[in-house]
């Protein structure tokens, strides 16, 4: 579909969005989705609404401070848009760093959005790893592990440590 230029750009394939069950980089291990939760995502994705930005909010930003921090956090700025998520795909998998033994790859289609879609087209192009880092809403439980209560989006990041998987389609 083109964006409001009349461009249309690619969408990359196999893009590795989160594993859940394994201690992420602050050292939270997310409960995998629920069936629920990944239908609900489905809904968004059918409707065109699962976009993230390029980069999370953050507290350094004053424009992103000078509101109510919870606010920013549910809110996908138009302005700092840079792709959608058009298919997901969930695989449970062997690893010994998760809950019982196992993770859940949570591995998406990707298509970059404007205003922000260009860089990371580019970035793609380059080879360049793209990691998206989850923003959700999660609820810490007894065990340590934290429930993902909502999923806001996946933004666009750079400083994931678990290597992405990708391929231009």
């Amino acid at each position: 579909m083109p964006n409001q230029n009349g461009r249309t750009y690619p969408e990359y394939s196999d893009i590795l969005l989160s594993t859940f069950g394994r201690p992420d980089v602050n050292g939270v291990r997310k409960l995998p989705l629920t069936e629920k939760q990944l239908q609900q995502l489905q809904v968004r994705i059918d409707d065109g609404i699962l976009r993230g930005e390029q980069g999370h909010p953050s507290k350094d930003n004053e424009d992103e401070v000078s509101q109510n921090w919870a606010h920013r956090i549910m809110e996908i700025r138009e302005a700092r848009i840079s792709h959608r998520i058009m298919k997901l795909h969930t695989e449970m998998v062997e690893d010994a760093d998760g809950i019982d033994g196992k993770v859940q790859h949570i591995t998406a289609t990707v298509q970059p959005l404007a205003p922000r879609g260009k860089e990371l087209c580019e970035w793609f192009d380059n080879c360049e790893p793209a990691y998206f880092g989850l923003r959700a809403m999660t609820c810490p439980k007894e065990d340590g592990t934290h429930e993902i209560i909502d999923i806001i989006s996946w933004d666009w990041i750079q400083n994931d440590p678990y290597p992405p998987r990708k391929s231009k389609s």
